[in-house]
């Protein structure tokens, strides 16, 4: 026995003209969202999810597609990259700050570096990528020439001996 979904699924660009009459009538909400039979919590979703400058190039591009060298399609390449940006900047933050709280040694941040440069090849990733060293002292936030000297201290006798 198979369960019917019974909400309702609207098309695209039915949500964007939806925003664009918010935008553009002198309408309040409850009233277009009554018009339009949706709730205002599902409006204010499509509010969210494409945003004024997303519509508007949505709107401009029409049905020529992103690859048409309309200008307007690349404002919506832009808007699009710029909330790609917005999304991997959070996630870095997000990591920087768990490195934060757990306070590790600088030379566990060495460690890390040396590893991310000389990766070792894991059955589920058969070509490993080698990062920069540059970029790893850059994104973990130690200095390059703090990197090199570990790298040329001897190790300590207490770690030999673990």
């Amino acid at each position: 026995m198979k369960i019917k979904n019974s909400r309702k699924r609207y098309s695209e660009e039915f949500k964007i003209n939806a925003l664009k009459l918010l935008d553009e009538s002198n309408r309040n909400q409850k009233v277009l969202v009554a018009e339009l039979g949706i709730s205002v919590v599902t409006l204010g979703q499509w509010k969210r999810r494409y945003g004024t400058a997303v519509v508007e190039a949505r709107l401009a591009v029409g049905k020529k597609g992103r690859n048409s060298g309309d200008p307007a399609a690349g404002a919506f390449e832009c808007v699009r990259l710029q909330r790609e940006l917005d999304h991997m900047t959070r996630q870095r933050d997000i990591l920087k700050k768990g490195i934060g709280h757990f306070q590790p040694a600088t030379t566990t941040l060495y460690e890390i570096i040396s590893i991310l440069h000389h990766p070792i090849a894991e059955p589920q990733t058969p070509d490993p990528v080698a990062y920069c060293i540059a970029e790893c002292c850059e994104a973990l936030e130690v200095s390059r020439s703090g990197y090199y000297d570990h790298l040329a201290k001897p190790e300590r006798l207490r770690r030999q001996q673990n």
